[in-house]
């Protein structure tokens, strides 16, 4: 489920399909028809199990995640770039440490985040 704020925007999809280990790059942001989301990101986190299936708005979370056994990516956004960001910088994501490389025009703005570091 997509969430703003923790107001779901879509019905949220499960089921119990395993996805296969790709080899291609994950985008996150875009569909297939590369229409691009124009705004801000502060979490991404990809679970193998459903942490919320309706509006938990009332309790939203006021630090950010931490790794646990159902979560399979878990990006931050604070994390330490090697580069510049909006030049392919690349950092460790802070689930499983696998290399990320921002593209396209994905750019860190801090003065954007909620959470305090």
């Amino acid at each position: 489920m997509i969430t703003i704020d923790g107001v779901p925007i879509d019905g949220g999809h499960s089921n119990s399909y395993t996805y296969p280990n790709f080899a291609a790059s994950l985008d996150i942001g875009g569909n297939a028809t590369l229409n691009w989301y124009q705004g801000y990101v502060q979490e991404i986190r990809q679970r193998n199990d459903a942490a919320w299936t309706a509006d938990f708005s009332g309790s939203l979370p006021t630090v950010p995640y931490t790794d646990d056994v159902p979560t399979k990516l878990l990006i931050h956004c604070t994390e330490t770039l090697t580069g510049t960001s909006g030049s392919n910088a690349t950092f460790a994501e802070s689930g499983e440490g696998r290399t990320v490389t921002e593209v396209g025009n994905a750019i860190r703005n801090t003065s954007e985040w909620k959470f305090a570091s």
